[in-house]
């Protein structure tokens, strides 16, 4: 008893150690470094089978999102008379916790809560100057929320030759920055859906129509405005010939 003890503990002393103390890969910035805490990714996932058709996942990760070397390029680029971007040398690494605990049923049925904190998110910033230009570049925003919640079912069959996916999801961003010594906020609910059909109508030919749509989404100080799209695509495989058709139909709005 005291052996299998004293193994549970040097597991559970091995994944700590690693989950929250291994040093980064790559460069190090001592002036931006947070600590030996600081690591790429690292992420520990639990699940456990009330039944054979009933799952229950949790999982927690942290990860550390360093800028681009476009983002640090400290140039700029003029698109127009209005229009000016450019690149911000002082920009931190960006430090997020991240959340999920989910329900799987027969494998077919899964829904999702999830919920993200972020500090320093790296997001496109605009300030006016004067002419009206626009001066676009990348900043640190003091802290970036997101929960929500994700439904998806697969492979529902209403008839033989027709099989259904379906998605949803509820997201709530909440960004928060300081402009000019004044607090700044954009928080937005975003509802996403999703729907694919595929059609088996012989073994030759085939079909898929799907549409999807985004709404309104707060995206750091800016908003981006909803995204309907759907296609059409009808295919054939192969047959004895190697003759292989595609149609590709596609509407945006």
């Amino acid at each position: 008893v005291l052996i299998s003890f004293l193994l549970l503990f040097l597991s559970f002393f091995f994944v700590c150690f690693f989950f929250f103390f291994q040093a980064e890969d790559g460069i190090r910035d001592f002036c931006l470094s947070r600590g030996l805490g600081d690591v790429y990714k690292r992420q520990i996932a639990l699940q456990y089978g009330l039944t054979s058709e009933h799952l229950f996942q949790l999982s927690y990760g942290r990860r550390i999102t360093r800028p681009n070397y476009g983002d640090l390029n400290p140039f700029t680029y003029i698109f127009d008379d209005y229009t000016h971007e450019g690149g911000n040398t002082k920009l931190h690494p960006s430090f997020s916790d991240n959340i999920e605990l989910g329900y799987v049923y027969r494998d077919w049925f899964q829904t999702v809560l999830f919920f993200s904190h972020t500090d320093d998110a790296i997001m496109k910033s605009y300030r006016e100057q004067e002419g009206r230009r626009i001066y676009v570049m990348p900043q640190n925003l003091s802290s970036y929320v997101q929960t929500g919640m994700r439904v998806h079912a697969a492979n529902l069959s209403p008839v033989s030759f027709w099989k259904v996916n379906l998605t949803a999801i509820g997201i709530y961003n909440n960004y928060g920055w300081t402009e000019q010594g004044q607090k700044m906020k954009t928080r937005m609910f975003t509802p996403i859906f999703g729907c694919m059909n595929q059609f088996a109508f012989t073994s030759v030919w085939s079909a898929e129509l799907s549409a999807n749509y985004n709404g309104r989404m707060a995206y750091g100080q800016a908003t981006v405005h909803p995204a309907p799209v759907s296609y059409t695509h009808l295919r054939a495989h192969e047959t004895g010939r190697n003759l292989v058709c595609r149609l590709l139909l596609e509407k945006k709005k």
